[in-house]
């Protein structure tokens, strides 16, 4: 029997409290987060048992994961297992944001039956309020440079962001986006997300402050409880043609807080380098880890069993693998009897060519071999690309003799080298030999020296 799964309403902010009496840990865990990105995560949510039971898009993407908060530890969880399980979407059951006890606890109570990851770009980064109203000592120097340097050269105040500055804010927040090249559905999202924010700002707690330069918006940030100690800061927008303006807004916000928030958790900066550097800038007073925990189906372990003989790689990397990019439609799998015997993996990546489906783990077991099953597998796997429309297919031989094999299956003998915008080593092992050939798919395609790949969960 299906779950009723129902969107968020902000009449259901009590329930969520009910279930929330301590707040929570991570922002994912924040009813306005919750609340406000609701449309972009496709977020519904039931009570399952005795625990709160979120859904939603894992990253925005198409899986689908469920976080149960509180927690889980719950002597009812078996139900709650076996009652997702059940949901017509639910073909691997994952769970999400979860602790690191969290993951300790599931691995103890049912030993051998999930697949774990812990994938760094989307850890929060949590601070010690009283650091950012002075940006005291050696390490938080700079900020402190920066922000004198905006004392000294402008006539600014910082105002509680009211509805009257509502619709500054957003034309601000546009700017920003202009000035940043995003695409306008990038935009978009987000300025609903604020907007919603807005319209209700007093119920969900929102706290925020605009910083004005000759009475004109500059910058603007805003946050709500993510428990009795910890504001989350959602949003942090600035004009950057103001020397050292988010230092200032930040420093600002922190000393306009109210004296119990005595933490701030600025989010994650998934796995963006330029976000990274300057949320570790700000130096972290810890970490609030994510973990995903995922049911290892009979497909999961053939998988296992393929990939470990063939590359011999350790399971939790397989795992991580699985967790973050497994879907079956990008899944090439070959069965005989029944049971996996060979793999490919297409993996899209964002390049500055577009969107390419990169071709990975290519493996068979050594008994099936050399009867065309890979090669099958790949030209499945092209055709998917060619058409979902991407640019080109690739993927890096681990020899010579394959780079010839690849070549006569029509991929181009020019190598193009891969730098991998992610956690997961998605290469060879050795960042100077991830030379790929490419298949393109679009005429009059320039096969580039290197590419710079952004892989989509």
């Amino acid at each position: 029997m299906a779950l009723n799964f129902q969107p968020l309403h902000i009449e259901d902010l009590s329930t969520f409290r009910s279930f929330m009496p301590n707040g929570g840990r991570v922002c994912d865990q924040a009813f306005t987060n919750l609340f406000c990105w609701q449309n972009f995560y496709e977020t519904q949510w039931t009570v399952v048992e005795d625990r709160f039971v979120i859904r939603c898009k894992i990253y925005g993407e198409r899986r689908i994961g469920y976080m149960i908060l509180p927690d889980i530890y719950s002597e009812r969880l078996p139900i709650i297992i076996d009652q997702l399980k059940k949901q017509p979407e639910c073909s691997s059951l994952t769970l999400i944001n979860l602790s690191k006890e969290e993951t300790e606890w599931l691995r103890q109570e049912q030993p051998d039956l999930w697949g774990f990851d812990h994938n760094r770009d989307y850890d929060d980064y949590l601070y010690e309020t009283e650091k950012f109203k002075a940006y005291r000592g050696k390490k938080l120097a700079a900020k402190r440079n920066h922000v004198n340097k905006f004392n000294g050269l402008y006539q600014y105040r910082y105002e509680t962001l009211t509805p009257e500055l509502f619709e500054a804010c957003l034309r601000l927040e546009q700017s920003w986006h202009i000035a940043r090249g995003d695409d306008s559905n990038q935009e978009e999202a987000e300025q609903l997300v604020i907007r919603k924010a807005f319209e209700h700002y007093t119920e969900l707690g929102i706290i925020g402050g605009v910083l004005l330069v000759d009475e004109t918006p500059v910058a603007f940030t805003y946050g709500s409880p993510l428990n009795d100690q910890t504001i989350c800061v959602h949003i942090e927008k600035a004009d950057t043609s103001y020397e050292g303006v988010y230092p200032m807004i930040a420093q600002l916000f922190a000393q306009h807080l109210p004296a119990q928030y005595i933490y701030l958790d600025r989010e994650e900066d998934l796995g963006l380098p330029g976000l990274r550097k300057s949320k570790e800038s700000y130096q972290p007073s810890q970490m609030g880890e994510k973990h995903t925990a995922f049911l290892l189906n009979a497909t999961h372990r053939e998988i296992l069993k393929v990939w470990t003989t063939c590359f011999g790689d350790e399971p939790e990397f397989i795992h991580s693998f699985l967790s973050r990019h497994y879907c079956m439609d990008t899944a090439f799998l070959h069965r005989e009897n029944g049971q996996v015997v060979a793999t490919c993996f297409a993996i899209v990546c964002d390049t500055e060519i577009g969107q390419i489906g990169y071709l990975y783990a290519i493996a068979t077991l050594p008994e099936y071999r050399k009867q065309g099953i890979a090669e099958a597998l790949v030209k499945q796997a092209i055709d998917f690309c060619r058409d979902k429309q991407l640019a080109a297919a690739a993927l890096i031989p681990a020899d010579e003799h394959l780079t010839e094999y690849y070549i006569r299956l029509g991929f181009q003998p020019k190598s193009s080298h891969l730098h991998f915008n992610s956690s997961l080593d998605l290469g060879t092992g050795n960042t100077e030999q991830d030379n790929a050939l490419l298949f393109p798919l679009k005429s009059g395609l320039q096969i580039p020296q290197s590419l710079n790949c952004n892989p989509l969960m």
